[in-house]
């Protein structure tokens, strides 16, 4: 059996014929994650570029709600990041 994903759910559905086999439902989960935590990054970062005045972009409460949403990934990746030890052989 295929498992498909998909932003509605992690089981049987199929989204522009991207299949993956062989991935648990919790490994779907996170790949989902990091799309929707990458989407609104760049949905950010393109209204940011695209406001004529940055001060008020920076003021309005709707894009700091966005902000807010996002900043948690990005700390935890710093920190996951943070405690990797690699040992060269």
């Amino acid at each position: 059996m295929y498992n498909y994903v998909s932003a509605f759910g992690v089981y049987g559905l199929k989204v522009c014929g991207l299949c993956l086999r062989g991935f648990r439902p919790a490994e779907m989960a996170l790949l989902i994650h990091y799309c929707k935590a990458a989407w609104f990054t760049l949905e950010i970062v393109v209204k940011l570029a695209g406001c004529p005045s940055k001060l008020d972009f920076c003021k309005d409460v709707k894009n700091l709600i966005d902000v807010g949403a996002v900043l948690p990934y990005y700390v935890t990746l710093v920190n996951v990041l943070s405690t990797i030890r690699c040992s060269g052989r």
